[in-house]
């Protein structure tokens, strides 16, 4: 055949006609052209690269023809004609820098190396870019991972395809609404237009967890409206000063035209105070505001502010300040009222966090996309500004307008896919065929890359427009590659895809070469500049556009290069942000199982590209693997200008009286100097003559004849031997000798002298582009015996242990799974190391070993400080994995940091006026005691009893309600509360009073007056003897017997006792009863001095009210006002009407013999119960309702509150008296309340 090729361009392929006829010796060089039609005057005739005059020449069979303009006098237009191919092809870097699989940084001498392709640094046009790549700085792909910030100075953001992201700060207050705070946050989420923004999580949690958070987005059009928090610019500045008692911090704005200022205060460790028994009741802290311009002498006083509460969490406020004239502003803050103490125990430290500075403008933020967030202060977002990020669907740019039929309704980006067989748009639900018209374009969303580069390119305000010209832009070509992006192929997972595609976020500072450097490798593309444009070319399957021979070859400037070993590599890792992991870090990896099988040592290669999907990264990682392995040839060639009709990019085909455009590979082991074994079958065909080259490990080379027999062979036998022994791996080529034909790809071509140009170009191999076939991976382990296989699943936890001698130790239980063991059939798995770390890896300690799948790590640890655990495989032969290799994980020992274990079971139930509680004690080696709240919840509830030590509890200040809640929580000896609360619910619908009674107790005292009666042996009374009863010195004689004490009386039968008068403290009518114990004893008889005899069982008698006349009888009389008293009268239990009684006992015996002792003598007063109950409202917070008792009291035993509505929880009642009371609600927080409520007194 014979192939002809018209260039109407001489350095573009653009609107070219290929033709191909047959072969025939007898046509002229001349006939053929006639052929085509074209009209080649004024054109060059290059024939296998050189120009050729002769028009009556013949041709050779396989002859490639290029028609192309003329260039015309070399020497004298020589810079117009390199003008016009800088324009396309510039200095190396043009190419190479811009590709991240096919750079070598000098491209005779280095490597095909990707590290070259991100780092070499080139005298490039930058157009006021900086920076030095997308991980540089960036919020996206920054070692802290995925981050908003809050930042000035820095780029703005641009999302290209889909990525979760974060955004920057650009507006933050704090607001209130009575007593909830707010925290406002305004973020721009990047450069608009974009098409949505979804999946929104605050610290790594989803929104949908959190309460109180209401979120408004713009889109970044430029007619949005202002979202309607952000009415007013705030600027604040943390500050964090602990206020002390009459020392004033002063602040000064930062700015010199504000408006309105507001100061933020927190309570870190709440508002509360305690009594000496521990109980916890309301404080208050009171600060005073002052402000003044800065220029200005006298301060403007704002008055006091009081915050009281009861809450032991933490409380926040806000003071606010507004109508300012525009100026910077002097502000004085002092607390007045008293400091926290610890004696009396008083909480309350009043921290002075920020003060905002306002200023009252209104901003859209036309063409940014915008995320506004209010965020209800909880316990879910105390402390530090969330960290917000959102999974964004970015620019709208403009593509193809697809529609589903002429006139139809437009195709969403991601549904359709370009068929080139039939050169049409498809849906890839159903392969339905749809309408492009070839001429019309959207603004739509899409994450076809060769779109946003062109967007980037032309856009003016954030891209490159005012830089490039727009004409530049070859719109053709870009058509071209879009469409090859949008075709069809497998994704791994038995679906289908996009070719290529762009998700990526560009949010650091980058130099606008290495910017799309980085981009471009994404989609295996190469840039080019020159004349204030760029241009791009994917590295795909094309066709050679022209051909270098012998003829047009400057003699002696043919060289060539390869590759070295090392930079072989079997294993290629690629490192992405894997969606399917939420866009986290992920690895996949892609390795030569052919080589690595035979045994060659790993070689690994790690490439950085921002991909998001994972069968992207597989088949970027497998094309990387497939260049290293099969492109390992360079070459650079000089030619004249009038040659070239080639750019770079291109593929050319060289043609060149060497042996080596054949075949070419690596040498096996095994070889001789006389027979070479060879990676591949090479085929030798009858009558041509063949050369093997071998460049040895010291770069020698040398060259011998083929000696094989027709067929196929991969073990080559030489005519004459080498000098040495070709070696495993050194570089071989093979082929026939003279005519030979290699495609290899233009890199460069840069000017070497007037009418010269030098062409360097690396070896072309269709087969490193296929891209089917891939197959996701899977945690299987392959078949290879080369390594013995990690363990998996590693995960670490912690606990608390107690030794057998009562110490506490903290312990690291390192969990992990066994390695399967199928396919290492040479090495295997036989147990595993545990090393520890306390240095982030820097240095390990053995810690143990076992053949289990768990292993605890006991003492040595300190609590609160990140270990690094490590597991490495031991194989049968006692050779272990490198620590670097093996699974590695971290935990922070929290120890006695961590939560005590949450009260398994909890009872409350009513007694009256009382409530009983009982739980289950928990197991924890530290538990120090328990807490018991009551409210709607452990958060909202208030603290009812503390420092509880055993597992009961009684209290007697409750309320009726129905199902009423009760939590407790343990706490450890650190102070941490277990972290869920165990809840206890009671309805109660009454409180019983318990009955009021003024008792007394004469013994042991007995405080009355005797007549023949006498106290006598450890407060028993006793009849009085008045004879024989004495000593020589004048006192009585004491018996006692075992336990019990008894005297023998002689002289008196009967005796009274009287109590003293009794003042019930009113006039009224009283219940008044008596409970006393008589016990008598009969024939105690003297026999000797000091002795004595009982022969009869005592008896004993219990007086309840009901008179005993034989023994001991009672009488009562009574008086109103201790001045006039009735006469004594039998006694009875029943009603008196009197303020003062007294009683008085007889006691009686037979005889002298009997003992008659009383033991006891108790009695009461039942006091007239009264019980009054009364509504009352409080309209006023802060004053509380008085109430006025509509009965009469001598004294008031107990006030119980009932809320009826209203945000009260819990009520404080002050100013009793018998008349009444005053009532005061409170919520949780310890904010005073307005609502309904029930006051029922009770007393007497």
């Amino acid at each position: 055949m014979i192939y002809l090729s018209y260039r109407p361009i001489r350095f573009e392929t653009k609107d070219k006609q290929d033709f191909e006829y047959p072969f025939n010796r007898d046509l002229s060089l001349k006939e053929y052209l006639n052929k085509t039609g074209i009209d080649y005057n004024d054109c060059d005739i290059i024939i296998n690269g050189k120009v050729e005059t002769k028009l009556n020449k013949h041709l050779d069979n396989d002859d490639n023809i290029i028609i192309t303009p003329s260039i015309k006098d070399v020497f004298s237009i020589g810079a117009a004609i390199w003008s016009g191919i800088m324009t396309l092809v510039n200095t190396a870097w043009t190419f190479a820098l811009t590709h991240p699989f096919l750079f070598w940084g000098a491209v005779l001498t280095s490597s095909y190396s990707l590290y070259s392709a991100l780092t070499v640094r080139q005298n490039k046009p930058n157009f006021g870019s900086i920076g030095d790549g997308f991980d540089e700085s960036s919020a996206t792909y920054g070692w802290d991972g995925i981050r908003t910030v809050q930042e000035v100075g820095i780029p703005v953001k641009l999302v290209c395809g889909k990525h979760r992201t974060g955004g920057n700060i650009i507006n933050q207050y704090i607001s209130t609404d009575g007593d909830k705070q707010y925290l406002n946050l305004l973020i721009a989420a990047g450069e608009g237009e974009i098409e949505s923004i979804s999946d929104i999580k605050i610290n790594e949690q989803p929104v949908a967890n959190f309460e109180g958070i209401d979120i408004e987005y713009r889109y970044g059009t430029n007619d949005q409206t202002v979202i309607p928090n952000f009415v007013d610019l705030h600027n604040v500045y943390n500050i964090n000063v602990n206020l002390e008692k009459d020392d004033p911090y002063i602040y000064t704005t930062i700015d010199n035209d504000v408006e309105a200022f507001e100061i933020n205060f927190t309570l870190p460790a709440g508002l509360w105070q305690a009594d000496s028994n521990g109980a916890i009741s309301s404080w208050s802290v009171t600060y005073k505001v002052e402000y003044k311009v800065h220029t200005d002498t006298t301060y403007t006083d704002l008055g006091s502010t009081t915050i009281d509460g009861k809450s032991r969490t933490a409380l926040r406020r806000v003071f606010r300040k507004s109508g300012l004239m525009p100026a910077q502003y002097d502000i004085r803050i002092t607390r007045v009222s008293d400091n926290s103490s610890l004696e009396p125990q008083r909480a309350g430290d009043l921290y002075l966090t920020s003060i905002d500075e306002i200023k009252t403008d209104d901003l859209a933020y036309p063409d940014t996309a915008l995320i506004s967030v209010r965020a209800l202060a909880t316990d879910q977002l105390s402390g530090q500004t969330p960290n917000i990020t959102f999974v964004e669907k970015g620019l709208k740019i403009r593509i193809p307008n697809v529609l589903t039929m002429l006139g139809g309704e437009p195709i969403a980006w991601e549904d359709y896919y370009y068929d080139p067989d039939d050169e049409v748009f498809r849906l890839f639900s159903d392969d339905s065929e749809l309408y492009w018209n070839k001429e019309s374009y959207i603004t739509a969303w899409s994450a076809n890359p060769i779109w946003h580069l062109r967007n980037l390119l032309v856009n003016t305000r954030y891209g490159l427009g005012e830089y490039i010209d727009i004409d530049s832009i070859d719109e053709a070509e870009m058509l071209e590659m879009a469409l090859y992006c949008e075709e069809k192929i497998a994704n791994g997972a038995g679906g289908f895809e996009k070719r290529f595609r762009l998700d990526i976020v560009l949010d650091s500072a980058s130099k606008t070469p290495d910017m799309l450097s980085q981009i471009c490798a994404t989609f295996r593309a190469f840039s080019f500049y020159s004349n204030n444009g760029f241009s791009f070319r994917i590295d795909k399957p094309e066709n050679p556009v022209q051909v270098f021979g012998m003829g047009n070859i400057v003699k002696k400037d043919f060289a060539q290069a390869w590759k070295s070993r090392t930079e072989i590599y079997n294993m290629i890792q690629v490192q992405m942000n894997d969606k399917e992991l939420d866009y986290a870090d992920e690895t996949v990896s892609v390795m030569d199982e052919a080589t690595i099988t035979a045994g060659d040592p790993i070689n690994t290669k790690t490439l950085r590209l921002f991909i998001a999907n994972k069968s992207y990264a597989i088949r970027e990682a497998r094309y990387a693997l497939w260049v290293s392995k099969y492109i390992n040839r360079s070459i650079q060639i000089r030619c004249g200008i009038d040659a070239i009709a080639c750019k770079a990019g291109d593929v050319i085909n060289i043609s060149h009286d060497v042996p080596q455009w054949g075949f070419s590979g690596r040498v096996k082991s095994g070889s001789t100097t006389t027979s070479v074994n060879i990676d591949q079958n090479v085929e030798v065909e009858i009558g041509k003559t063949y050369k093997l080259m071998v460049r040895f490990a010291d770069d020698t080379i040398e060259e011998k004849t083929v000696t094989n027999a027709v067929g196929s062979h991969s073990t080559i036998t030489l005519s004459e031997a080498f000098s040495q022994e070709p070696k495993a791996y050194d570089v071989y080529s093979f082929g026939e000798v003279n005519k030979v034909v290699k495609p290899f790809r233009v890199v460069s071509i840069s000017r070497e002298k007037e009418g010269e140009c030098v062409i360097s170009a690396i070896e072309y191999n269709e087969s490193v582009y296929d891209d089917s076939g891939i197959v996701l991976p899977t945690n299987n382990y392959s078949a290879l015996t080369y390594t013995i296989p990690n363990v998996t699943d590693l995960t670490l936890t912690e606990r608390l242990i107690k030794l057998a001698d009562g110490k506490i130790e903290n312990a690291i239980d390192v969990w992990f799974n066994k390695p399967q063991l199928t396919g290492y059939s040479v090495r295997r798995y036989m147990k595993a190391k545990v090393y520890i770390s306390d240095d982030d890896g820097e240095s390990w300690i053995e810690r143990g070993e076992t053949t289990g799948n768990h292993f605890a790590i006991i003492g040595d640890l300190v609590e609160l400080i990140k270990y690094k655990v490590c597991v490495a495989s031991v194989g049968d032969m006692g050779d272990e994995n490198a620590k670097s290799t093996s699974p590695q994980a971290s935990i922070t020992l929290i120890g006695k940091t961590a939560f005590p274990s949450d009260v398994s079971s909890f009872l409350v139930n009513q007694s009256r006026d009382r409530l009983y509680f009982a739980w289950t004690n928990i197991a924890d080696v530290d538990l120090d005691s328990y807490e018991i709240r009551f409210g709607e919840s452990w958060e909202a509830g208030y603290i009812i009893a503390s420092k509880i030590k055993s597992n009961r509890l009684i209290i007697l200040d409750f309320r009726t309600g129905t199902d009423q809640k009760f939590f407790i929580k343990a706490i450890d000896t650190s102070g941490n509360y277990s972290e869920n609360a165990t809840e206890a619910t009671l309805t109660i619908e009454n409180i019983p009073f318990i009955n009021i009674i003024e008792s007394y107790q004469e013994q042991p005292t007995w405080a009355g007056e005797f007549d023949g009666l006498e106290q006598w042996i450890e407060g028993n009374i006793l009849l009085e003897d008045e004879s024989n009863m004495l000593t020589e010195d004048g006192d009585y004689l004491i018996f006692e017997v075992g336990i019990s004490n008894v005297i023998i009386s002689k002289g008196l039968l009967s005796g009274t006792y009287t109590t003293p008068v009794r003042d019930l403290g009113y006039l009224a009518t009283f219940k008044i009863g008596v409970e006393a114990i008589i016990t008598l004893t009969d024939n105690a008889t003297w026999q000797d001095f000091g002795e004595q005899t009982f022969e009869d069982i005592s008896e004993t008698y219990r007086f309840i009210g009901a008179e005993r006349g034989d023994r001991a009888s009672f009488e009562i009389r009574t008086s109103e006002d201790n001045i006039t008293w009735t006469d004594w009268s039998p006694f009875q239990t029943a009603d008196y009407y009197c303020r003062y009684f007294q009683l008085r006992m007889t006691l009686v015996r037979d005889n002298e013999t009997q003992e008659i002792i009383c033991s006891a003598f108790n009695y009461f007063g039942d006091l007239p119960d009264i019980d009054d109950k009364t509504e009352g409202i409080v309209t006023v917070a802060n004053d509380g309702a008085d109430i006025v008792f509509t009965k009469e009291f001598h004294k008031v035993y107990g006030v119980h509150i009932t809320i009826t509505s209203g945000d009260g929880v819990y009520a404080k009642i002050s100013g009793l008296d018998l008349t009444g009371c005053n009532v005061k609600l409170y919520d949780e927080e310890g904010v005073a309340k307005t609502g309904d409520f029930l006051c029922h007194a009770h007393g007497i």
